[in-house]
């Protein structure tokens, strides 16, 4: 969502909080059809939305298709990839080794990550959280349809150290799934497991969700959904992509629910203390005093006195949203198996009936 209309529809809400438990009948038969509209407009195959209110889940509902080759329709349980709102989850299990002492937010990488080589200018863990180490993301030149499955964060490295930073970290910001990927290997570094290990055992054990977990492409992940493209008119399926080679930026999948209850157990203190989400959730200048709207694992914005972090993601076979009006303790989370689709036209009107719907 960019930040021009984050900001303006902020200010157009106030900060009232909401109240608790479920939607009413008539709210979700509003949101229901503007999403069956957007469904037709935008011809999407499948699309799973979630609703959290007060720390609960509100409302959720699948539309359209999981799966077309089987007929397989989208559900509340459907999974599909986070993309790269696994960058929340990779900044939690970073911030919560710092709570545990392992980790020194102004430590140089090669502290924890003896595989990273020496380059020009030092890379702080601060600095990689916020997108401002300087490492570089993606390339046209980049295989972005990887096959090879990589055990570790650390073993991944291969795909990016070598290459020289693109800025000297600090100076400025500099969105990078790579850098990501690099934190994910400090995680393993510290604490002395692989990445998704530790976060399976300390960031969504702690989180409660039911499904959400790293997008094994050999498991069996009950309620996958398939993802799709399109050329020209016709749909078909995505190009085939394993994506452990990323998993701290971009490799976990799960449900719209799980990402609202993930986001609900931040709010509440169940992964990391108050003190630290407070500063996750900070917008993080550079070092010259430059802002930005990046914390630490989200994009920070708002208005009006409505403070609102965000994430979204973009990757072979899915599209995904997770939008969080922290002082309402609103959580809208949209997650879509079609390339193409633009999530901002789901999530933003279903923000304001919800809104509205209080007043």
């Amino acid at each position: 969502m960019p930040r021009s209309k984050i900001a303006l529809f902020a200010m157009t809400l106030g900060a009232a909080p909401l109240a608790a438990q479920g939607l009413e009948d008539a709210l979700v038969q509003k949101i229901e059809a503007g999403i069956e509209r957007q469904m037709e407009r935008q011809s999407l195959v499948g699309l799973t939305v979630a609703i959290g209110v007060d720390g609960g889940l509100a409302w959720t509902k699948g539309f359209g298709m999981a799966d077309l080759e089987h007929e397989v329709p989208a559900t509340e349980q459907t999974v599909y990839r986070l993309a790269s709102i696994s960058k929340p989850i990779t900044a939690a299990a970073v911030m919560l080794l710092v709570e545990r002492g392992k980790i020194e937010l102004d430590a140089t990488v090669d502290t924890y990550v003896a595989a990273w080589p020496q380059k020009r200018w030092p890379v702080t863990v601060r600095q990689l959280l916020a997108h401002q180490g300087g490492v570089r993301h993606y390339l046209e030149t980049d295989d972005r349809c990887n096959t090879k499955v990589y055990p570790t964060a650390a073993a991944a490295l291969e795909r990016f150290a070598a290459d020289p930073l693109v800025f000297e970290p600090g100076t400025k910001y500099g969105y990078s799934t790579y850098g990501y990927n690099l934190l994910g290997a400090v995680v393993e570094g510290a604490s002395g497991v692989p990445f998704v290990e530790f976060v399976e055992a300390n960031v969504l054990a702690a989180s409660g969700v039911a499904a959400l977990q790293d997008d094994s492409q050999s498991r069996i992940i009950r309620h996958r959904a398939r993802g799709y493209r399109r050329v020209g008119s016709e749909i078909r399926n995505s190009l085939l992509v394993d994506t452990s080679y990323k998993a701290p930026g971009g490799g976990y999948c799960g449900t719209a629910a799980d990402l609202v209850q993930f986001a609900n157990s931040l709010h509440a203190g169940k992964i990391v203390s108050r003190a630290t989400l407070d500063l996750m959730w900070t917008a993080q200048p550079t070092a010259s005093g430059t802002p930005t709207r990046y914390g630490y694992g989200w994009f920070v914005g708002g208005g009006g006195g409505d403070k609102i972090v965000r994430h979204t993601g973009s990757q072979a076979g899915a599209r995904s949203s997770l939008v969080c009006f922290v002082d309402r303790r609103l959580v809208i989370a949209a997650m879509c198996n079609s390339e193409w689709c633009d999530l901002r036209r789901i999530a933003i009107p279903i923000a304001r009936l919800v809104v509205d719907s209080a007043r």
